[in-house]
This record gives structure tokens, C-alpha cells and sequence, in this order.
């Protein structure tokens, strides 16, 4: 149970299931066991973009495998969850304009260095990599906040505004 402005971690041996919890919690994972529940709602079935629009941020272990599609821009990728809604789309059709400031407005808020436009994401470093993710998950509306290794790899200036990023996030009365 995690709650409100609260942070709970897990800890142990990697290998020892921590990735397959979290998984499992994010919707990328069947649940064979238990149940998950987000704001007294059963989750457990849920497909991951369903519990984002339930209110679940995350944030995973694997940048580029899990977080953050390699093939695609670092624009299509900070929109990669609105870009059905408005203004990023209107009646089925994408507007370029609004995703390109959508990025351009989180890329600056999340100070993820050296983005430019039309840019792929694999040529991006770790620590902006995980600014691009945060950007896309804390803009978007939600309660709680699944981060798996949310420091690991990164340089001292990255880590610290990772940190920053989660501690704004508890002090919101959002879980962690």
C-alpha cells in the first residue's frame, strides 16, 4: 500500500522479482497472484494505457526498451500518451504544431539538454532520457507514481533533479 504524499521502496538482490512486481503493478505483466489497486479501483486486469488514464505515472528500469520507443522522435515520444486528445489530434488527425510545442515546453520544464527537434531518442544520453520519460508521465494527470531504478546509471546533476522530480511529487500528496 502506498499512500498519499508517502514514498515506499523495494529493496533487494536484483533478479530477485523486483522487475517483475513492478511490472506486474504497471500492466506489462500478468498478475497470476493477488490484485492491484489504484485508489480503491481493481487494476489487475488493465491494460497499461488504461491504468495510466486511472491515474498510474511510470517510470521503468529499461529507458529505451520500456519507456521511451527508440525508433521514434523525442516529440513523438513526450506525446507518446496524448497524442489522441486534444490538441495534439482533432478528429483523427495529428497536429504537428502542437505536439512540436507540447515538446518544446517539456523539453525546456525538464531541461532535458541537447533535444532538438525531430531528433531519435537512442542518440539521447541516460539522464535525459529519463527527463524526456519524467516529462511525459508528471505532465499527465495521475495519483501515483511507479519508478524502478529511477537514479541508476545517472551522472550527480541528473540524479538530483530525478530526486527533485519525486520529492515535488510527494509534497503534491501524490504516491511514490
Amino acid at each position: 500500500e502506498v499512500r498519499r504524499g508517502q514514498v515506499v521502496g523495494i529493496a533487494g538482490v536484483a533478479g530477485n522479482g523486483q522487475r517483475e512486481l513492478q511490472e506486474a503493478i504497471a500492466g506489462l505483466r500478468t498478475v497470476t497472484g493477488g490484485s492491484v489497486r489504484l485508489l480503491d479501483r481493481d487494476i489487475t486486469a488493465a491494460r497499461p494505457r488504461r491504468r495510466s488514464q486511472a491515474g498510474l505515472a511510470y517510470v521503468p528500469e529499461d529507458r529505451l526498451g520500456t519507456g521511451l520507443a527508440s525508433g521514434l522522435t523525442i516529440e513523438e515520444n513526450l506525446v507518446l500518451k496524448s497524442y489522441r486528445e486534444r490538441p495534439h489530434s482533432r478528429l483523427g488527425m495529428l497536429s504537428s504544431s502542437a505536439i512540436a510545442a507540447t515538446a518544446r515546453e517539456l523539453v525546456e520544464d525538464f531541461d532535458v539538454r541537447g533535444a532538438r527537434r525531430g531528433m531519435a531518442v537512442s542518440l539521447m544520453s541516460g539522464g535525459n532520457l529519463q527527463r524526456a520519460i519524467l516529462a511525459r508521465e508528471l505532465t499527465r494527470p495521475h495519483d501515483v507514481l511507479l519508478a524502478a531504478s529511477p537514479t541508476r546509471g545517472l551522472d550527480v546533476a541528473a540524479t538530483a533533479a530525478v530526486r527533485g522530480h519525486i520529492r515535488a511529487e510527494t509534497e503534491a500528496g501524490r504516491g511514490v
